[in-house]
């Protein structure tokens, strides 16, 4: 399968649609919901940033996939120097999130009017959340 750079909301409605096609009332899926995002944050390092978002896969962990944005383009397109890591955890009620981190190393003073979106798709819909960084008494 082959990613088009720019997904759009009609494109996640269709698969949305693709999915429910496929569910019969036997199946369990009165328990597989759209992912959420339940928390984006930014945090200052000693040399850089941190980006983090936490995801609700909403039952289809394996299907959900997880990506960031840096004004509307995939993060890895615009910065070279940085490190993603995508990672599944467990909360402490048992329930099962998704969780990605972005490390940038260097930031320059355009990075601070970057609109940087976590973005979360599944079959069943997607979630998708906004994070500025914030400049602190260093910059």
């Amino acid at each position: 399968m082959i990613w088009i750079h720019s997904i759009t909301e009609s494109v996640c409605v269709y698969l949305s649609a693709v999915m429910l096609i496929h569910c019969s009332p036997t199946d369990a899926c009165h328990s597989i919901r759209a992912p959420t995002i339940d928390k984006i944050a930014h945090k200052r390092l000693a040399n850089g940033y941190r980006l983090t978002c936490k995801v609700n896969p909403g039952g289809l962990k394996d299907e959900t996939l997880v990506y960031w944005l840096a004004d509307g383009d995939f993060i890895e397109k615009v910065y070279k120097n940085i490190n993603v890591t995508k990672t599944e955890r467990k909360s402490p009620d048992g329930k099962e999130f998704l969780h990605t981190k972005v490390v940038f190393t260097d930031v320059s003073q355009e990075d601070f009017h970057t609109v940087f979106t976590c973005v979360a798709l599944s079959p069943v819909g997607f979630a998708k959340k906004n994070v500025l960084l914030k400049k602190d008494r260093r910059h």
